[in-house]
């Protein structure tokens, strides 16, 4: 669809001049033809007739500028690569997410769950637990020592 072409303000406001001219004209023989009491419905239609041409333009120059501005819009998005709306995490990294979880808070969990995984991982070279225990401090320690392990192999 071609583009209309815009018109500077004095284009338009010439435009009304003319407008209001050619009303008048047409409304003062109809006022001067129809009696006294009805002169001032002929004063009332010229200028609703004015005043209609007006806002339809008004109305015209809005609706063009909404769609040039959905038009910029639209075009906007087309160019730019739509970001995934959440990431998309491996099945294998949430479950090992949430026995780290879980093992932080369970000293059972941690020695019945996420030991024996860690041990597979680290292919049975892990160091077993002090007779007493690792308890929370000792658990974080051996999994750092066992987190550079499994990188320096990786």
């Amino acid at each position: 669809m071609p583009k209309p072409r815009e018109r500077s303000g004095v284009w338009v406001v010439l435009g009304y001049v003319v407008l209001i001219v050619l009303v008048a004209l047409i409304a003062m023989p109809a006022a001067a033809l129809v009696s006294a009491s009805a002169r001032p419905v002929v004063l009332r239609l010229a200028c609703a007739v004015v005043i209609a041409v007006m806002l339809l333009h008004l109305r015209k120059a809005l609706v063009r500028r909404l769609d040039a501005a959905d038009e910029a819009t639209a075009m906007a998005e087309t160019r730019l690569p739509a970001a995934p709306a959440t990431p998309v995490l491996d099945r294998w990294f949430v479950d090992l997410h949430e026995s780290v979880k879980w093992s932080i808070r369970s000293q059972r969990y941690f020695e019945h769950a996420l030991l024996p995984r860690l041990r597979t991982l680290a292919r049975n070279d892990l160091d077993a637990p002090s007779p007493g225990g690792w308890g929370r401090r000792g658990r974080l320690a051996h999994l750092r020592a066992l987190v550079a392990r499994l990188e320096r192999q990786a």
